[in-house]
């Protein structure tokens, strides 16, 4: 192919120049990608910068809430001066847009040890691609509060949760969690 014919089939064009980033949510795909790389690549202040900024836009998305909150849970040393950022953010999210981003919400509130914040997003049943994990956030927390009617409710759960972990390390979680309530019980 010649340089004009490349030039002109627009493979040539710098950012500035591309009409596509002139489309409404560029400037957000932009970021997210921007964020992402920053994380990767471990630069801490520019990426909980961005993440700050992210969560303090008026109106959010699953995707760059996401994106935000793995940046600080990642990157962050400590959690608690981001509390208030981020469940401000959490509580702007639309509520149809809050079971896309329950995982990483309970991650953060498990990592503040607000057990009973990890059991208010409890879904009512453990389904998707986050489902075991959001099963151990869960039952941690009720682990934590010393609930013991929830847990047993819950443990009944735990058997077949093992069974079906694909990853070895969610696997021990769900195993160590399971051994912890029957050592608490005396059946261990």
């Amino acid at each position: 192919m010649s340089y004009v014919l490349w030039h002109s089939a627009g493979m040539n064009r710098t950012p500035e120049e591309d009409p596509q980033n002139d489309a409404p949510g560029a400037r957000r795909v932009t970021e997210l990608s921007e964020l992402e790389g920053l994380v990767e690549i471990g630069m801490k202040r520019d990426a909980l910068r961005l993440a700050r900024r992210l969560l303090r836009k008026p109106v959010l998305k699953a995707k760059p809430f996401n994106e935000a909150l793995n940046a600080v849970l990642t990157l962050a040393a400590t959690l608690k001066p981001w509390k208030r950022v981020v469940e401000s953010a959490y509580e702007r999210l639309p509520k149809r847009e809050r079971p896309a981003v329950r995982f990483l919400m309970m991650g953060f509130r498990s990592g503040l040890h607000d057990h009973a914040g990890v059991l208010c997003l409890m879904p009512r049943r453990f389904t998707g691609d986050n489902a075991l994990g959001e099963l151990a956030f869960v039952f941690d927390a009720a682990l934590a509060l010393d609930t013991r009617e929830f847990l047993d409710r819950l443990a009944k759960q735990l058997p077949r949760a093992c069974k079906t972990a694909v990853h070895p390390v969610m696997e021990a979680k769900l195993v160590y969690s399971w051994a912890e309530y029957l050592a608490r019980k005396g059946e261990w």
